[in-house]
């Protein structure tokens, strides 16, 4: 586990600003003298069982070229070779996943769902609006600046919210004067709008909630806020 400073960082400035993987496979890829070379050497550390360096040769030709089948095959052979030797389920599960996507792309099937009631109705209002931050469209929401009061009444919680600088930032227990929005509901409100049983609107409608100030500015608010897929590339471009 990673926490506080620790993080991807070796202290080896060479590893400090990299190039991306697709240039970086592409650099690779050349050094050893293109695809074909780069695929034969893979393909002869994976008869030597050298999966790793197989797999790490693999990696860069396919990055160099997401198409080349070829690639992506003994990529994948060396993946699964290191899956089914490891004793770590974590790792297992991450080589055999990598493997399948570089065979089949990524799986069609829908996503877990962690949002069970029990889940919403334990989470802090901290972490709620953590959860928003983390779903901000930094590219659409930049040069936009709007600032909101969030207060649950029922669980004596307010909250100064600000977007700016394309970040979802709060502060607990203080008021923005000149808010663009004043929003006020129930902690209840606020748990039937996350598993979806309700909505903004009709909470509004009911008079379950108030929103006061510029409604145009909520809507904006709430239209940068994105879905993301969590089942995305992990071994491809």
């Amino acid at each position: 586990m990673y926490q506080r400073y620790i993080g991807w960082y070796d202290s080896n400035p060479a590893n400090l600003y990299p190039w991306p993987p697709e240039e970086l496979g592409k650099r690779y890829v050349e050094a050893i003298g293109g695809e074909e070379a780069a695929i034969q050497k893979a393909k002869a550390a994976f008869d030597k069982g050298d999966y790793r360096w197989a797999a790490e040769l693999g990696k860069h030709a396919v990055f160099a070229d997401p198409e080349n089948k070829a690639a992506r095959y003994v990529e994948a052979d060396a993946l699964e070779q290191l899956g089914y030797q490891t004793e770590d389920p974590t790792w297992r599960n991450e080589f055999l996943m990598g493997a399948f996507e570089l065979r089949n792309g990524v799986p069609k099937i829908p996503a877990t769902q962690t949002a069970s009631p029990d889940t919403i109705r334990a989470m802090t209002m901290e972490m709620i609006l953590d959860f928003m931050g983390m779903k901000v469209d930094g590219p659409k929401a930049e040069g936009k600046v709007i600032t909101m009061n969030w207060s649950l009444p029922d669980t004596h919680e307010k909250f100064a919210v600000t977007l700016k600088n394309s970040a979802l930032t709060y502060t607990e227990n203080k008021e923005l004067a000149g808010a663009d929005i004043t929003l006020t509901m129930s902690r209840s409100s606020m748990d039937n709008i996350l598993l979806g049983t309700s909505t903004v609107d009709k909470e509004l409608a009911s008079g379950a909630a108030t929103l006061t100030g510029n409604k145009e500015k909520f809507n904006e608010l709430t239209g940068l806020l994105v879905n993301f897929n969590p089942l995305f590339n992990i071994v491809t471009p």
